[in-house]
């Protein structure tokens, strides 16, 4: 599964996801909607949906369309929720996200990506920004120690806190990961295929077990 799903993970051309849960339009049982709107994007005329099937570990394309004024839309049926792949011809990579029986709306420009709408694009997204705080937690207390180190204003006492923030904050990432990656459902297998390899050795082995 790694050999497709990897490869399709944000080019640093997306900056920002913001998720919103709000107000989800339910559909028929089975049924899409995805609606795009790019907008200051140059030469983007196009967009592709594919899924990722489990079972056959392929991508199936869903459907190419053109835009139309900045926006196009998707519709059909899925039998459960699965990971899909929204590509922009001329974007570096596509932007993949939890495809649910509802209605997502998915807006690009330079500066950000918003999806709004499905729980498990939600709840998923949600411990994808919570993940990246403490990974920026974590590197700003790095970088901090670092510059009291050369000005030599650091002490034992601060180095002691320092260290200890640092561990503290390793192991909350840690947990953290395993716990998703651990979970039964699509938002388990994003972040395994996404994360699996920054587990340390500890903690592989009580996935193992």
């Amino acid at each position: 599964m790694s050999k497709w799903i990897t490869y399709f993970f944000f080019s640093v051309f997306f900056l920002l996801v913001q998720v919103s849960c709000g107000n989800v339009d339910k559909m028929p049982d089975k049924y899409f909607v995805v609606k795009v709107a790019v907008s200051g994007l140059e030469l983007t005329d196009s967009a592709t949906l594919l899924v990722y099937e489990t079972d056959y570990d392929r991508l199936r394309l869903l459907n190419e369309v053109a835009l139309v004024k900045g926006t196009a839309s998707f519709v059909g049926q899925i039998d459960a929720p699965k990971i899909a792949l929204l590509r922009l011809n001329h974007a570096e990579n596509p932007l993949y996200f939890i495809l649910e029986s509802c209605t997502t709306e998915i807006s690009i420009n330079k500066q950000s990506i918003v999806i709004t709408g499905g729980t498990l694009n939600h709840d998923y997204y949600v411990h994808y920004r919570l993940r990246n705080k403490i990974l920026q937690a974590i590197e700003n207390n790095k970088s901090t120690y670092a510059k009291m180190v050369a000005d030599s204003s650091m002490t034992h006492k601060l180095e002691r806190i320092f260290v200890k923030r640092d561990s503290l904050l390793k192991d909350s990432v840690q947990s953290m990961t395993l716990r998703l990656v651990n979970r039964n459902d699509v938002v388990g297998v994003l972040f395994k295929d996404r994360f699996i390899n920054t587990i340390d050795s500890a903690r592989m082995k009580e996935l193992r077990r």
